[in-house]
């Protein structure tokens, strides 16, 4: 089981590895992304793959139905984390694993120094409650552990690794169809829409600016891999 699993990644890459002696689900509320993914499938011919839309706090299966559970950079974007992972441990099999990815707090940390700075010379205190909610939300190692092992798995792995990513500057970075998609609207949420411009502009423009003093602009990227295990 997938959970979250947008278009299929990283669906269709367990799927291809594990062949056709092994059944994969994909679900998302993004019922667009799994559109896409139904049209991947027919492509690919994946007969041992099935989606289905979720948008409850109840999962579609029996007990005990699925011997793996993944979910990539899905555990800080779960309205009720809580619940998804109560769920998780319902319908794994005893012995079997959940393997979960994710962003935690540090992510991007550049962007959020330069966007947190402006908020404080802007003079509104509730942006910036609101800027720090957003950037929390993504959660840490020990929050994440610690609601996995309430939902009663067993941690076994835990690798904690970063990477950078690199735009030539703010601009670029600003208008990335993922930092679209994935980021811009939680940035958006913490002001209200007729300060926008005025705000947003200036993040463009300091962003730039640290592009031009080292050359390009750098985003940490911290990643998070919990694995765990249904023991009872």
């Amino acid at each position: 089981l997938d959970l979250g699993t947008g278009t299929g990644c990283p669906l269709f890459e367990l799927a291809h590895r594990h062949g056709d002696s092994v059944h994969f689900v994909g679900m998302d509320i993004w019922q667009e992304g799994l559109n896409r993914a139904n049209h991947k499938r027919r492509l690919y011919k994946r007969d041992t793959i099935s989606l289905t839309p979720y948008d409850g706090d109840h999962f579609p299966f029996a007990d005990n139905s699925f011997d793996l559970i993944v979910s990539n950079v899905g555990l800080n974007n779960f309205q009720n984390v809580d619940r998804v992972l109560s769920e998780c441990y319902r319908v794994c099999t005893i012995g079997g694993r959940v393997a979960f990815t994710t962003n935690i707090v540090g992510h991007m940390q550049e962007f959020y120094a330069v966007y947190r700075n402006i908020l404080e010379n802007f003079g509104n205190p509730d942006y910036l409650h609101s800027l720090n909610e957003q950037e929390q939300h993504r959660g840490t190692q020990d929050s994440h552990k610690n609601a996995i092992q309430a939902a009663g798995f067993e941690i076994t792995n835990i690798v904690n690794d970063k990477f950078n990513w690199n735009f030539l500057n703010g601009s670029a970075m600003m208008r990335h169809s993922l930092v679209r998609f994935g980021f811009m609207d939680g940035w958006r949420s913490t002001i209200d829409p007729e300060d926008e411009i005025t705000i947003f502009s200036d993040l463009e423009s300091q962003l730039n600016q640290i592009a031009s003093n080292y050359g390009q602009l750098t985003m940490t990227i911290p990643q998070l891999y919990i694995e765990a295990t249904k023991t009872h």
